[in-house]
């Protein structure tokens, strides 16, 4: 809604922005429902060094993409 206002205002369609002054509610910042403890990181890196990262990224292995940027 205050960035329409906004808009409005700025190609002079209204003289000024009643929304201005309004607080707008903050939403919660929520963080993934599971995060890895420091044993389950290690136990995932000793049992295959990239896994960790492969987990992170999302890959099959780290170093999946070609190099010529065909991937």
């Amino acid at each position: 809604m205050r960035v329409w206002f906004r808009w409005l205002v700025r190609n002079h369609r209204i003289p000024s922005n009643p929304a201005a002054d309004l607080d707008m509610p903050r939403v919660e910042k929520r963080q993934s429902k599971h995060v890895l403890s420091a044993d389950e990181a290690e136990r995932i890196e000793q049992a295959r060094p990239n896994r960790l990262l492969e987990r992170v990224y999302g890959q099959k292995e780290v170093g999946a993409i070609p190099k010529d940027g065909t991937g």
